[in-house]
């Protein structure tokens, strides 16, 4: 995979969603255990979308209000861990907690 770009602003990733053709947003918690499983079953994937350009890391502990931004923008409702595929400005997909499956992320 590859790596993590981390944003840690609310304009900083509205311009990755806005110039992005796909991208991925994982929010995190590095407290929390499943979070921590979430992560690492991204990133040990032996197989994920080529057509995602950016892989997006909010720490929703230090980013609680580009977090909630996020929510508010996407309209869906905040979870810790959650990934969201963004594709042309829309968010196409969202999953969280042990429903996060690189297998299951779809890009059309």
């Amino acid at each position: 995979m590859k790596s993590w770009d981390k944003i840690n602003n609310q304009e900083g990733l509205l311009e990755k969603i806005e110039n992005d053709e796909v991208l991925a947003v994982f929010k995190h918690s590095p407290r929390c255990s499943i979070s921590m499983a979430a992560k690492h079953r991204i990133e040990d994937a032996d197989k994920l979308p080529s057509e995602i350009s950016s892989w997006i890391i909010v720490d929703v502990l230090e980013e609680r209000p580009t977090s909630q931004w996020l929510a508010e923008y996407t309209h869906v409702e905040h979870e810790s861990p959650q990934l969201l595929i963004f594709k042309n400005k829309k968010c196409i997909y969202h999953a969280s907690h042990l429903d996060i499956k690189p297998d299951l992320i779809p890009v059309s």
